[in-house]
């Protein structure tokens, strides 16, 4: 799969242009590092959205969009953004100017462009569907065994009340928001405060059509019998219950054409070409807010950024940052003065402030919930490796295997070539929905490789017990053997968790049910 389409795909996941992993990197000699994401420009975050609404069809080809000012004044921003976001879209050839009608979508049999912006959507779709499934189950096996009441209850008051049809994709990913919460994982909270675009447009697919009566009756049955599962804590139920709701959103059976679906972008979507959730953006933006004073160690007493240094930063509004500081204000983190800005109130604890791309691997249960996902998509990956990874894959999976088989006296080279060689197998899937997973728990991912390696695996003979099930590994993708590849990544992974368990402290009470 050529770079650019993932390029593609990735941007529609993570919502904007820059990507912090250079794909065309992994698998050469040199020194593994995966950068910090510096933040869009916003006319480029304002760009990705309007392209997501279009693979999503909300935007159908020949839709006129809202003059300019309507958009900047929607969104509190400058006409100039907007005007740099149209432009390049025009220029790219997913949207045109029509005299006298402003601007609208290309016609999809003028343009070859929309053909493959669907087709990135639509790869990008069929991944989620796979891996989200895994996700849902692994969250509502956490929320089983140890949510509180009170979170449940919000799980299950989503999943009974009815939304109107306009609303049922915002529900359904108001409901993984609410899943995620009750897990208790922060890992997990963070990577689906990651996926919400992308679920968004799972979710979306299909917008111009609805559900048949018929349709509609299947699936608040569903979710009834899912929440009554969760109010009973009964695991089996709530595992099958899920799965009969999850084949009615992949199926849809008794979709119909809906007949009012408007040409024009009307004007309740001017509000989610930026961001859809701005609840969650705020939370979020506080965290990382937090978490650049713990990093920068602020003194009680010391001045923040300004508001505007503050949104040049984080690439969003200042009314964003201004919400974001009212709510650290109210936890006590900041105050704030009419002539001299915004000052540190208490040192912040950077472990207790995580940001979503500074994971903390402090506690047990944090690099426990690492582990369990690291299992899953690892896995996944070799699996689907053996089929999909191309000449070029391979032979960077060889090129790093012959390096590893070299005496090498620097630990930090070791890290970086296992981490390479993982990260070669990941990006031989094809799937931009598993890199950009990777790039959310990027930091999170390099302690893990940092600790395990420096700490788990320092007994003689680790090298080449490391050294014989990577090659394990990679002799089954060559090969073109998925099962084989599954099973030698699995014997791996599983020797991983078993040396941090024995470390560290015997295993979760809810890890019993999740493996």
């Amino acid at each position: 799969m050529p770079n650019r389409t993932l390029d593609l795909q990735l941007s529609l996941l993570r919502g904007e242009s820059p990507c912090p992993i250079n794909l065309s990197r992994l698998g050469r000699p040199g020194s593994m590092r995966m950068k910090t994401q510096r933040k869009a420009a916003i006319s480029d975050r304002l760009a990705v959205r309007l392209l997501m609404l279009i693979a999503s069809r909300r935007l159908q080809p020949g839709s006129r969009l809202p003059p300019e000012r309507h958009i900047a004044e929607a969104l509190s921003v400058s006409r100039v953004c907007v005007r740099a976001a149209l432009d390049r879209l025009k220029t790219e050839g997913y949207l045109k100017s029509v005299q006298g009608s402003g601007t609208r979508v290309a016609d999809r049999d003028k343009t070859q462009c929309l053909d493959r912006l669907t087709a990135a959507h639509t790869a990008n779709l069929r991944d989620l569907e796979e891996i989200c499934g895994e996700l849902d189950r692994w969250a509502l096996t956490r929320a089983v065994v140890q949510s509180t009441p009170e979170q449940i209850d919000q799980v299950i008051q989503l999943l009974t009340s009815v939304p109107s049809p306009a609303k049922l994709a915002d529900r359904e990913v108001e409901l993984r928001l609410a899943i995620a919460d009750a897990s208790g994982s922060e890992t997990f909270r963070l990577l689906i405060g990651h996926l919400v675009r992308g679920l968004e447009g799972y979710f979306w697919r299909d917008a111009s059509r609805a559900y048949t009566a018929s349709a509609t009756r299947q699936m608040h049955a569903a979710s009834a019998r899912l929440a009554r599962a969760l109010q009973e804590r009964d695991l089996p139920a709530v595992a099958t219950a899920m799965e009969a709701r999850a084949a009615l959103l992949r199926e849809r059976p008794g979709v119909r054409a809906s007949c009012n679906v408007p040409v024009d972008l009307e004007a309740d979507l001017l509000k989610e070409l930026l961001v859809s959730h701005p609840d969650h953006l705020r939370n979020r933006l506080a965290r990382e807010i937090a978490a650049m004073m713990a990093r920068q160690r602020l003194k009680p007493g010391e001045r923040l950024m300004s508001e505007r240094q503050l949104a040049d930063v984080f690439g969003v509004s200042r009314m964003t940052v201004r919400e974001a500081l009212s709510q650290l204000k109210k936890q006590g983190f900041v105050s704030t003065h009419a002539r001299s800005g915004t000052h540190a109130e208490e040192v912040v604890d950077a472990s207790e402030t995580l940001s979503l791309q500074e994971l903390s691997l402090q506690s047990y249960r944090n690099f426990s919930d690492l582990c369990s996902l690291r299992h899953f998509l690892e896995t996944w990956s070799a699996t689907r490796a053996a089929v999909t990874a191309n000449e070029a894959d391979l032979a960077d999976m060889r090129r790093i295997l012959s390096e590893m088989r070299r005496p090498i006296a620097a630990a930090r080279r070791k890290i970086d070539l296992d981490l390479q060689l993982h990260l070669t197998i990941t990006r031989a899937t094809g799937s931009a929905v598993n890199l950009y997973i990777t790039e959310v728990l990027r930091d999170a991912i390099s302690a893990y490789f940092d600790f395990t390696l420096t700490e788990l695996f320092v007994d003689p003979g680790s090298n080449e017990l490391l050294l014989g099930q990577h090659e394990d590994i990679v002799r089954a993708i060559l090969a073109r053997d998925p099962e084989g590849a599954r099973r030698a990544m699995t014997t791996h992974l599983e020797m991983f968790r078993s040396r941090f368990e024995q470390a560290c402290g015997p295993a979760s009470p809810w890890d019993s049910a999740l493996h």
